[in-house]
């Protein structure tokens, strides 16, 4: 594949914003024609994405990452944006808004874009400010509503995601300093492919002092403990898809970052530590989400904090840095973004009773599979990184068992009972046969996930296995 034909992957969803701001709210027959673009373009994105995987370009370019980490996640985020458009057609027309939901679509689009240009990005610049523009696709987006928690929300996304972008570019700043003499006056840009090189002969302090800047605008970026609480009640306000797009895929996008930040520092001898930096981050986020856990009562509120825990088991296992270790955390983030889209998901957040069947049972599934319970895949996952940790730090299985067990017991307590209670009181909705039919997208995350949980395919293993190897 030609390096330009890539750029084709994060140009659809740009292109498709622009193309549903041009349509406007126009309707046929009560539906809006947005809706079908939007479907389109996801489909073309998803698509062009799966090209990418298969069919790369022979060498990364001096603007395009083809690693197989590149790949990998922007094939997820493809995904992720199909079942997401996918879900849009289980809206009954009565039930839009006030507001045009044209908007909130072109902001989707929008946003997946931004997250595949921080992903295939092969400029650390590029990266941030990718990353910072879908942040703040996701403060308007959650705008929409225009009500008082709305504004509120997203007031505090815009101040936290400036925050975290003005850490992030003065991390890269230092970091061009610091390897600018080992690079040399016609060397390219600051890129990710360059920088590990450079890296190592780089003055270390000016490095690691870098490194924690941008470690820590990529870990507020992922709502890491202490903005968790702040950034995941901006998601809920959002309209769909935003929410169901929102925590999982910006978690993906920054703990890629950190990977790769990861794997740079670590060649510099002088530079600070980065695997128990992460480490230390990864514990304090699973930590503090399994204890925040249980005072949430909002349902995405709920799932945007168990994110927050989730990124924090894979910050472990980045920190403690072996190939086991890596296999592990980059197999978990691909399945921990699986089931917290499908938890977030329109179809999964219907207001209607929450019994043994049907959503109820949906929802159930999807909090075992969080709990880390099998048949789901990320038990193995979990499983993979104890056992990583056990062997190279076992003092460390202390606190990653409490925050383990702390954040199951939460799951498993929120499991929906029979009959109504709690928000089954609420009215259900009106629903339509393309709304019932919508339940589908959620199961098929789950069924995924519970597939490479019982039996994951050889080649599925060395694909991981590659990632991981990459990544050493």
């Amino acid at each position: 594949m030609n390096p330009l034909v890539a750029a084709v992957v994060p140009g659809l969803p740009f292109a498709a914003a622009i193309a549903l701001g041009l349509i406007g709210d126009r309707r046929i027959r009560g539906w809006p024609i947005g809706i079908w673009v939007n479907l389109a373009a996801a489909g073309a994105t998803l698509l062009a994405a799966l090209g990418f995987a298969v069919q790369p370009p022979a060498s990364s370019s001096a603007l395009l990452l083809a690693d197989p980490l590149a790949r990998h996640f922007a094939l997820l985020a493809g995904f992720i944006g199909f079942t997401a458009a996918c879900a849009e057609l289980g809206r009954p027309p009565a039930q839009e808004p006030a507001w045009r939901p044209h908007l909130a679509l072109a902001l989707g689009q929008a946003f997946l874009g931004a997250v595949l240009a921080a992903l295939m990005a092969n400029s650390l610049v590029v990266t941030v400010v990718a990353a910072e523009a879908a942040s703040l696709a996701l403060a308007v987006a959650a705008a929409l509503p225009r009500t008082p928690d709305a504004m509120r929300a997203a007031r505090t996304r815009t101040a936290t995601a400036g925050l975290a972008g003005g850490l992030a570019l003065f991390g890269v700043i230092l970091l061009s300093i610091a390897a600018s003499p080992a690079q040399g006056p016609d060397a390219p840009a600051m890129s990710w492919t360059t920088l590990p090189q450079a890296a190592a002969a780089s003055a270390g302090a000016l490095l690691g002092l870098g490194f924690v800047f941008l470690l820590v605008g990529a870990a507020a970026l992922a709502m890491a403990a202490p903005l968790h609480l702040w950034m995941a009640g901006s998601g809920p306000t959002a309209r769909a898809p935003a929410p169901a797009m929102t925590a999982p895929l910006m978690m993906t996008m920054a703990i890629t970052v950190i990977l790769r930040l990861r794997q740079a520092a670590a060649d510099n001898p002088d530079a600070v530590v980065p695997g128990p930096t992460v480490l230390l981050l990864g514990l304090l986020a699973l930590l503090i989400a399994a204890l925040a856990l249980r005072r949430q009562r909002d349902a995405q509120r709920f799932v945007a904090v168990a994110t927050v825990g989730q990124g924090g088991i894979v910050a472990v296992a980045i920190g403690l840095g072996t190939s086991a270790a890596v296999f592990a955390g980059v197999l978990h983030l691909t399945l921990a973004t699986l089931v917290l889209t499908a938890l977030l998901s329109p179809a999964a957040n219907r207001r209607r009773p929450a019994g043994p069947t049907g959503l109820g049972l949906t929802i159930a599934a999807g909090l075992i599979a969080l709990a880390g319970l099998p048949p789901f895949g990320l038990f193995s996952s979990m499983l993979l990184i104890v056992m990583a940790a056990a062997h190279g730090a076992p003092l460390l299985l202390v606190p990653l068992g409490a925050g383990l067990g702390l954040g199951a017991w939460a799951m498993l307590a929120r499991l929906p009972t029979p009959g109504p209670s709690g928000a089954a009181a609420s009215p259900p909705d009106r629903a339509t046969p393309w709304s019932r039919a919508m339940i589908v997208l959620p199961w098929l995350h789950l069924a995924l996930t519970a597939l490479l949980g019982l039996a994951m395919p050889i080649p599925l293993v060395r694909w991981f296995a590659t990632i991981a190897g990459s990544l050493g």
